[in-house]
C-alpha cells in the first residue's frame, strides 16, 4: 500500500512539472519490485516476532501451572511473625530446580515488606522441637505434588495477625529444561540456562 502511495505521487508530481525525466520503463519496473521487497521484508519480520512472541507465551505455560500460595502462620513463642508458602504443580509434567530466592512480607500494618527466614523444626521430644535452616529448593516437584516452606520474621511482631501482603521470587526449570525466573504475580521471564545456581 505504501508502494502504491509512492508511485502515485511520483506520478502525480512528473506529470504537472513538464522538465522532468521520467526514466526508462526498465528503471521504473526495478524501483517498483525494490518497494515490494521492502514491504514483504518489513511484513515478514513482524510475523516473525509475533510468532516468536506467541512461542515464548506457550513455552511459559507449564511455569504458569506452578500455584503459589502464601499463608500467614501465626506467631512463634517468640512473638516471630510466620508464614507458609506452598507450591503446587498444577501441569502434567514435572518441574525442576524450584529454588525461592527471596519471600519478603509485611508483618505490621502500614510497614515496609521485611525479608523473611525459611526455616524447619525437628521434633526431639514431646516438648522440645528444634529449629533449623529451612530448605528452599526442591529438586523435582511432580506432576500434582507440593511443596512446602516456611517462613519467620527476624524480629517480634507488634501484632498478632499477619497483614495480607507477600513479595516472593523463584526460579524453575520446565520439562523441556528452559529456566524461567517468576517475580510475584509478574508473567514469568525466560532466562538463559544459569551455568551455577541464581540469587
Amino acid at each position: 500500500m505504501a508502494a502504491a502511495l509512492v508511485t502515485a505521487v511520483v506520478l502525480a508530481l512528473a506529470t504537472t512539472h513538464t522538465d522532468v525525466d521520467m526514466g526508462s520503463v526498465p528503471a521504473w519496473v526495478s524501483a517498483g519490485g525494490a518497494l515490494f521487497t521492502a514491504a514483504g521484508v518489513i511484513l515478514a519480520l513482524r510475523s516473525y516476532q509475533s510468532t516468536r512472541r506467541a512461542d515464548l507465551e506457550d513455552q511459559a505455560n507449564q511455569v504458569r501451572l506452578l500455584d503459589i500460595l502464601p499463608l500467614p502462620d501465626g506467631l512463634d513463642s517468640d512473638g516471630k511473625q510466620q508464614w507458609r508458602t506452598e507450591f503446587t504443580n498444577r501441569s502434567k509434567e514435572s518441574l525442576y530446580d524450584l529454588e525461592v530466592h527471596g519471600f519478603r512480607a509485611r508483618v505490621e500494618d502500614d510497614a515496609d515488606a521485611v525479608h523473611m527466614r525459611a526455616f524447619a523444626e525437628t521434633r526431639l521430644s514431646e516438648d522440645t522441637l528444634i529449629r533449623s535452616g529451612g530448605w528452599r529448593r526442591q529438586a523435582v516437584l511432580e506432576a500434582g505434588a507440593r511443596f512446602n516452606i516456611r517462613w519467620a520474621s527476624d524480629g517480634a511482631a507488634k501484632q498478632k495477625t499477619a497483614p495480607a501482603f507477600v513479595r516472593i521470587w523463584y526460579s524453575v526449570m520446565d520439562a523441556n529444561g528452559r529456566y524461567w525466573n517468576v517475580v510475584d504475580s509478574n508473567e514469568p521471564e525466560k532466562v538463559p540456562r544459569p551455568s551455577r545456581r541464581l540469587g
